[in-house]
């Protein structure tokens, strides 16, 4: 058996910056051998079928050579549980292709309360400079060959259960991202316990991690949204010509300012989420069985 690998799929928005720029930062305990356009190039990337375990393999054993001895590898990237934007229907391949290449592997998954990673993917997909409003966003018409947003994606358990299936039970850690917010220290001890690694957090430098990802408020939403139909983007190539990146790029500084403006979709914001009360209980119920901390406590709804 190979030397064991510690893999963080995400999920997006669960302080997954602090783990990869503070926690897992290179030092005594682990180290990252590959940088995140790494992992994207070697296995995000490659459809499936033009997927080369072997040449992967190869490549990142001979950057974890070069890496410090005795640290814990580890491959953090949210990227591999998906594209949220697209329903993540591709995060069961990339499980796979990590199969493929590490047969000795702890997973680390780290979720967020349904409600907030609602709200935050939206957030998120606006400064992707998407342009669609949250009804059209959360709800999308479904046609033929086309894959959008799915809130199904947040039922957790399946992830986690496809990489039990994958690498044992035993093998698969869950923690919520309220757990980091509240004590850091218990969210880092039960990284530290399920790696058998000290880690050390007062030698790590955590201003690495301050002040990234700032988001929007609800209000603010409108006028990102408003900026995003004058710049041409990954989710639309029609703009209203060069000329407009100036004027999309001040609509969008201004949905990151406090302002009374459109105040009210703060409210109209929060009644679209809570039409998915009920929804996640029975998926949070199962996702229990992986999570040492009692989600129920964190806000989670379970049956």
């Amino acid at each position: 058996m190979s030397e064991p690998v510690l893999i963080h799929p995400g999920f997006h928005k669960t302080g997954t910056t602090y783990l990869q720029e503070v926690v897992f930062a290179n030092g005594p305990s682990f180290v990252q051998p590959w940088s995140r356009q790494l992992v994207y190039d070697h296995i995000i990337d490659p459809h499936e079928f033009a997927f080369d375990a072997g040449a992967a393999k190869v490549a990142f054993e001979a950057a974890r050579s070069s890496s410090a001895v005795g640290a814990l590898a580890v491959l953090s990237e949210e990227g591999l549980c998906g594209n949220p934007f697209n329903g993540a229907r591709e995060a069961g391949v990339h499980a796979r292709k990590l199969k493929a290449l590490f047969d000795n592997a702890y997973i680390l998954l780290t979720v967020r309360s349904q409600p907030g990673m609602l709200r935050a993917v939206y957030i998120q997909y606006l400064k992707a400079y998407g342009r669609r409003s949250p009804e059209a966003f959360y709800q999308p018409p479904r046609y033929p060959e086309f894959s959008a947003f799915d809130p199904d994606v947040y039922q957790y358990d399946r992830l986690a259960e496809c990489y039990a299936a994958l690498f044992g039970k035993n093998r698969v850690l869950v923690l919520p991202q309220e757990l980091l917010q509240r004590d850091e220290q218990a969210f880092v001890a039960e990284i530290a316990r399920f790696t058998g690694r000290d880690i050390d957090l007062a030698a790590q430098d955590k201003g690495k991690a301050e002040g990234r990802n700032i988001s929007p408020s609800p209000a603010g939403v409108p006028f990102l949204r408003l900026g995003n139909h004058f710049v041409s983007s990954a989710f639309s190539e029609s703009g209203f010509g060069n000329w407009s990146a100036k004027i999309g790029s001040m609509f969008r500084s201004m949905g990151y300012r406090k302002t009374p403006l459109f105040r009210g979709k703060t409210t109209e914001f929060q009644s679209l989420i809570a039409g998915y009360a009920g929804r996640y209980a029975s998926s949070n119920t199962q996702l229990q069985a992986f999570c040492p901390v009692d989600l129920a406590t964190f806000g989670y709804e379970t049956i």
